[in-house]
């Protein structure tokens, strides 16, 4: 409905001078305190001063920076006015009373009754510049930077590097995957023939044989079958059975069989796992999965599609059989905790179309209710659901109970806030952190008991939308005399500095885990189809990533992506952006498409760093 211009990730309140700033938020007794120690509560800077940013047996004095200078506080800018992006180092700007007081590229923003320049983003080019105002210069893949392929963008030019340049070839040459030009200038991998990682395999059926027939980087994979018709297990490349390795006549692999490990009739325990034939405590630990469904009245079809993914989210979880073989390949979860939010966060306590709880709305509180049009579902369920794999319900029954929950139908508010939703479910209500009217968040209050202290936390967030976590409440006032000029549905794209920093859930979602790693951050979000599984600089570099008006619709945005049968979605720069600093700080993170009628592919990303931090098979 709207989207938030993230040329400019934070704006601080401008009262003649800095006071406080963090991506966008003044005095927010929320911010993470690490962040708030390095903005300075001084006003000018004074040239006197050594600046702290600086070796003081070298710097006399602050270095100053014109608008646009990176910076890491007021004394290092002629102004004396830094904005954090959110992200290491600011930028410096200045006061505007009109966008021809900006340089070109820059607009000038209102912000807390005073105006500010603000750098207007662009799709990200090979030139030396910061065209998309994150305060990194030419960041991204060559080809999403206007390069030919198999070009790279280095000092503000494209260009091929010598490793690429190969006799007769028109353009770069990348030798780990054109086959053609295998690992080396000229080794052609012939008709069919992959190149992977320099060397060529031509693919076939997989078989028990030692080696990588399918090409996929795996050996002997998916050989159950094959074997099982030999009444055998693949050993070693061969299926065999050895007459230790019958149990009560079937052919067992004693090395993993829980029921027969080391030796037929060992059993081990429920809370053990077989490996290499010793029963041994398993490294799994506990999954607690935080789902945030977009409710607003474009979210149908995605709801379903992410109810047909759940029985396969309990199934490989619970089992660790994450290629559907019968077999597992990993260690699978101890338990698991699921429970359900919605992206409706309210209006700041004003009334707009669409958002009829303008207050809280259904502030991050975990759903109870169940899609009692939906047939065997009940009315009530409680605020999580709990699987264990021991236990005597299956994967598939307890997919279909949560599926009622996580199906939360539509009508929400349009306005969504999907980050703030998140942290305001799991921050307890301890931490300094507050959100709207001062409020605490539900992490031991109304959420209690979901999220455990030993458990790998996901953050699982469904929506077609970009986040609108709103520090001002007053974008949402339809009468603004702030925001009033802009088209309601585009807020919060026009005005980013209205809008929570995004650092404030960066440090939110890693303060609950001692271990970065535990964190898994997931969105699936209106990146198109073909980024799944790009870096997200290589997402936010590419064109259809950029936040524009669309020019057939101008009260709205051009979407990311539009499948004709499946809708639209716009871009999620700011859920990315949050992905992308999260991965930085060492968290985990799977970013999916949601413009696709499967999300199998979202969902096995999800699974795939899950399984990988639930670690080895055994653990002390």
């Amino acid at each position: 409905m709207k989207r938030d211009n993230l040329g400019w990730i934070g704006l601080c309140a401008l009262v003649g001078a800095l006071t406080a700033c963090d991506g966008g938020e003044t005095a927010d007794a929320g911010l993470d305190a690490a962040m708030d120690a390095r903005v300075p509560d001084a006003t000018a800077p004074d040239a006197a001063t050594p600046d702290a940013g600086h070796d003081a047996s070298t710097d006399a004095g602050p270095s100053l920076g014109g608008i646009g200078a990176a910076c890491t506080d007021g004394a290092d800018c002629e102004s004396g006015l830094c904005f954090p992006t959110g992200f290491g180092a600011g930028r410096c700007t200045e006061a505007c009373a009109a966008v021809g007081d900006c340089p070109a590229g820059w607009g000038c923003d209102a912000f807390g009754g005073d105006m500010a320049c603000v750098c207007e983003a662009s799709a990200e080019l090979c030139n030396g510049e910061d065209d998309d105002c994150d305060a990194v210069v030419d960041e991204g893949d060559g080809a999403l930077l206007g390069c030919s392929s198999g070009e790279i963008c280095s000092a503000g030019a494209c260009g091929c590097p010598p490793e690429r340049t190969c006799p007769g070839e028109m353009g770069c040459v990348d030798l780990s995957r054109d086959a053609a030009n295998c690992g080396a200038c000229g080794n052609d991998c012939g008709s069919g023939g992959i190149c992977t990682d320099g060397s060529c395999c031509m693919p076939s059926a997989e078989r028990c044989d030692g080696f990588d027939d399918d090409c996929d980087g795996f050996v002997d994979e998916s050989t159950s079958a094959e074997c099982a018709a030999m009444d055998g297990i693949c050993i070693d490349g061969s299926c065999a059975c050895p007459p230790a390795l019958r149990c009560d006549g079937s052919c067992t692999d004693t090395l993993s069989d829980s029921n027969n490990c080391g030796g037929c009739g060992v059993r081990c325990a429920a809370t053990e796992v077989c490996a290499s034939g010793v029963c041994c405590e398993a490294a799994g630990a506990p999954v607690d999965i935080l789902f945030m469904v977009d409710n607003s009245n474009s979210m149908t079809e995605e709801q379903r599609s992410l109810a047909a993914s759940l029985p396969r989210v309990v199934e490989v979880l619970a089992t660790g059989d994450l290629d559907g073989d019968g077999t597992p390949e990993r260690t699978p979860a101890r338990d698991l905790h699921v429970g359900v939010i919605t992206s409706d966060m309210g209006t700041g306590g004003f009334r707009v179309p669409t958002c009829p709880r303008s207050d809280l709305g259904d502030d991050g509180v975990l759903r109870t209710q169940g899609r009692t049009d939906i047939t065997g579902c009940m009315a009530t369920y409680p605020s999580f659901l709990t699987f264990d794999p021991a236990g005597s319900v299956t994967p598939a029954d307890f997919a279909a109970d949560f599926a009622c929950v996580a199906e939360v139908g539509t009508g929400g508010c349009g306005f969504e806030q999907q980050l703030e939703a998140t942290l305001k479910a799991i921050t307890p209500s301890t931490a300094p952190t507050t959100f709207f009217r001062s409020t605490a968040g539900h992490g031991d209050t109304a959420n209690a008991g979901f999220l455990r202290a030993d458990s790998i936390f996901v953050s699982l967030i469904l929506t077609d939308e970009n986040d609108c976590s709103a520090s001002d409440p007053d974008l949402f006032n339809p009468s603004s005399t702030r925001y009033g000029a802009t088209d309601l549905n585009l807020r919060c794209f026009a005005h980013p500095g209205a809008l929570h920093g995004l650092s404030r859930y960066v440090s939110g979602l890693l303060a609950l885990r001692a271990d970065p790693r535990d964190v898994v951050f997931a969105p699936i979000v209106g990146i198109p189809v073909d980024l799944e599984g790009a870096s997200p600089p290589a997402m936010l570099a590419d064109p259809r990533m950029m936040e524009q008006t669309d020019p057939s619709n101008p009260n709205r945005l051009l979407p990311s992506c539009n499948v004709p049968g499946r809708g639209q979605a716009f871009p999620p720069r700011r859920i990315v952006r949050v992905a992308e600093e999260i991965q930085r700080a060492g968290g985990q993170i799977a970013i999916g498409s949601i413009c696709q009628t499967s999300y199998d592919r979202a969902i096995d990303g999800i699974l795939t760093r899950v399984l990988d931090r639930l670690g080895g098979v055994c653990g002390p």
